[in-house]
């Protein structure tokens, strides 16, 4: 009886555990079907696109370290214009706090690193990555649009722009160690359930990330 009652506790215990590990998995094939022939690894087979599209991320960590996440964005997009695959660029991010601003930052950023300043977009409405597939396409009156970021970034960002009829393309910036991106790729899971939840319940534009 008593081994009997264990079983019993454990299938109740796993089930839901179970459960929530099919549906996160459902979701991850789900948002990564429709980035198919869609995201590109190497410059070289990188179709000239109209614009590049950089999303914003903080340049340091909460510990004051260099993101990179941030820099390898950066890296990425000055070495496909210089390789003239884009003409311009967006720099899209979050402006809400007086003392944060993603686009001015990566504006200045992008200037250093021999960027003309007249080639550069400012998205000062990119709260979140939905916001910037879509204002992307107001910006720029065009769908020859590149998104620019790490891998797992723009699978999801594919997939809005597939579920808005954006016909976008992505080239993978260098992503970071597994250990280095833990949080960030846990945040991810959940980041990935809500643009589902946003294409299919709530045709959401919201404001919040």
């Amino acid at each position: 009886m008593r081994k009997r009652s264990i079983t019993s506790a454990l299938f109740v215990i796993l089930l839901p555990v179970v459960g929530v590990l099919l549906f996160v998995l459902s979701i991850e094939l789900h948002v990564n079907s429709f980035s198919k022939n869609r995201i590109f690894e190497s410059i070289e087979n990188t179709p000239q696109m109209e614009v590049g599209l950089i999303p914003g991320t903080s340049k340091f960590t909460v510990r004051g370290t260099r993101n990179h996440y941030y820099q390898n964005r950066l890296d990425a997009a000055v070495a496909l214009f210089n390789d003239g695959i884009i003409n311009k660029i967006i720099v899209s991010g979050d402006t809400r706090d007086p003392f944060y601003n993603e686009p001015d930052r990566m504006e200045q950023d992008l200037i250093e690193m021999g960027i003309p300043m007249e080639r550069i977009i400012r998205d000062n409405d990119g709260y979140r990555t939905l916001n910037s597939v879509l204002n992307a396409r107001n910006l720029t009156d065009s769908d020859s649009i590149l998104f620019i970021s790490q891998k797992f970034h723009n699978q999801r960002a594919l997939y809005l722009a597939v579920a808005h009829n954006i016909e976008m393309r992505a080239f993978n910036a260098t992503d970071v160690s597994k250990r280095g991106g833990l949080r960030t790729q846990i945040r991810e899971r959940f980041a990935r359930i809500k643009a589902v939840a946003d294409v299919h319940f709530l045709n959401s534009e919201a404001n919040s990330d």
